[in-house]
């Protein structure tokens, strides 16, 4: 699955209940806020940047692209 979000969006809240990696495509900055609607630290990427999250249970969140160009990367869910 792939995602590309404009400067200023953000991709809908959503759910991840396997481990899972991305890629990074272009560099950019990214945010993500809590299901609770608090926010995470703004991570800052640069392009081939592999990132892998490992989930516990389930983890619900929404990403912002808090960067001035487009944000594009690769998800791989791992099941």
């Amino acid at each position: 699955m792939g995602l590309v979000l404009a400067a200023g969006r953000k991709h809908r809240l959503h759910r991840h209940e396997s481990d899972y990696l991305y890629v990074v495509i272009g560099d950019g900055a990214l945010q993500g806020k809590n299901a609770d609607g608090s926010d995470r630290l703004v991570q800052h990427m640069s392009d081939g940047e592999v990132r892998f999250r490992e989930i516990e249970g389930q983890e619900i969140h929404e990403a912002v692209n808090v960067g001035n160009r487009p944000w594009r990367n690769v998800i791989v869910e791992l099941k």
